[in-house]
């Protein structure tokens, strides 16, 4: 179909071609949208039940025997997904988001699994920096892979070709403790890169299973190079699995989906107070338990993403919640509002919605499916209505 063609259904049928291209070129009907005097922030007018819909023609080209994916992370165009379930394949699999084709698999020289047979990588969270300028001295390249290792108890920077930057943690050893800084189960990572302070802030969650139970804030000196500083930390045992987190920009919160009390948490960035449960009517416990959270920030969309299920093995509570954060106040839960706008199903020949990666030059959401082969996989949702603006969807 011809660029023209695509706009046309786009904007007369609500057709999902759109794409990089198609973004680029209605950004004017963007810009339009954005300036509109209904753009007061509200989301009164989203659509419910069909902002994102299955990407069925996207096929990534995983290899044979990957499986157990764990996390996604993207840097355009490139999907950074971990697989925990195949030791004798690379723990991260590169994949052309436009083609799907397989283009790197690494880290296999830093990321530790385990030696019971079968041998199973600690590969669990991947978060990606996208740097304005090199990231890290001697390099080149303006994009960092955190991978968070639960098995080894690390959290390793990668450039994007698979080269180890810097380890954190003590390889092999769990603990609490900030100086120098250990993991006990690190779960995932949220990055906030450089911009108006000299160095990148890590945020990780640190407790799929183990004792420390927790989040840690750590800064990463201008070089990207150690040492750095831990800014703070929860005490240990604080939460219970707080399995993923994110960072909301606009009101500098942190989404925290602490597992083991069927809950979304908010903390401030800046010191790690505790700000309250963020309740969305999720009905977490009876509908399944939050695993992964990602925020949507930009081209007129201010969402949540929060993966929910019951167990990775079976097919009972698995979706997607799409969630208007637009409401989000920096004060915390007390005076925020929230709202399901959409909950997306998974596909009943898959399994296991459990950590999830956002393209924010796209809108498009991945999710990998953490359930034992043949059910697991990694889906992407394109939005129906990128390049659009909200008021136009």
């Amino acid at each position: 179909m011809t660029q023209k063609g695509c706009v046309f259904l786009t904007l007369a049928l609500g057709s999902p071609c759109a794409g990089r291209e198609l973004a680029e070129m209605l950004a004017a009907l963007l810009t339009l949208a954005l300036a509109s005097p209904l753009n007061d922030g509200l989301y009164e007018r989203l659509p419910r039940n069909d902002l994102y819909e299955l990407d069925s023609h996207w096929s990534p080209q995983l290899p044979p025997g990957a499986h157990t994916f764990s996390a996604v992370g993207i840097s355009y165009p490139l999907v950074f997904i971990t697989q925990r379930g195949n030791a004798s394949l690379p723990p991260v699999l590169v994949i052309n988001a436009s083609t799907g084709a397989l283009v790197g698999a690494w880290g296999a020289d830093a990321v530790a699994h385990t030696t019971t047979a079968p041998s199973t990588w600690g590969a669990h969270g991947v978060a990606v920096e996208t740097c304005s300028s090199p990231c890290t001295s001697g390099s080149a390249q303006t994009t960092r892979v955190f991978v968070e290792d639960f098995t080894g108890h690390t959290v390793t920077a990668f450039d994007s070709d698979g080269r180890s930057l810097f380890q954190l943690g003590t390889p092999g050893v769990a603990g609490n403790g900030t100086d120098p800084l250990q993991f006990g189960n690190v779960a995932d990572a949220a990055v906030a890169s450089a911009s108006t302070l000299p160095f990148s802030m890590l945020y990780f969650s640190d407790g799929d299973g183990g004792s420390a139970n927790r989040v840690v804030a750590y800064a990463v000196p201008p070089s990207g190079t150690l040492p750095g500083k831990v800014r703070w930390a929860t005490p240990a045992g604080t939460y219970s699995d707080p399995h993923s987190i994110t960072l909301h920009q606009r009101t500098g919160l942190l989404v925290v989906a602490n597992r083991g009390m069927n809950e979304t948490r908010l903390l401030r960035a800046s010191d790690g107070t505790d700000l309250g449960v963020l309740d969305c009517g999720f009905h977490f416990g009876s509908q399944g338990t939050p695993f992964g959270v990602r925020t949507l920030e930009g081209g007129g969309w201010d969402l949540l993403f929060v993966a929910a299920m019951d167990n990775p093995q079976d097919s009972r509570n698995q979706r997607i919640l799409v969630v208007d954060a637009s409401g989000l106040d920096a004060s915390g839960a007390a005076k925020s509002t929230c709202d399901v706008v959409q909950e997306i199903g998974i596909p009943t020949s898959y399994s296991g919605p459990h950590l999830l990666g956002i393209d924010t030059a796209t809108g498009e959401l991945y999710a990998a499916l953490v359930a034992d082969s043949p059910k697991s996989t990694v889906l992407r949702f394109r939005m129906r209505c990128w390049g659009l603006g909200r008021r136009m969807c």
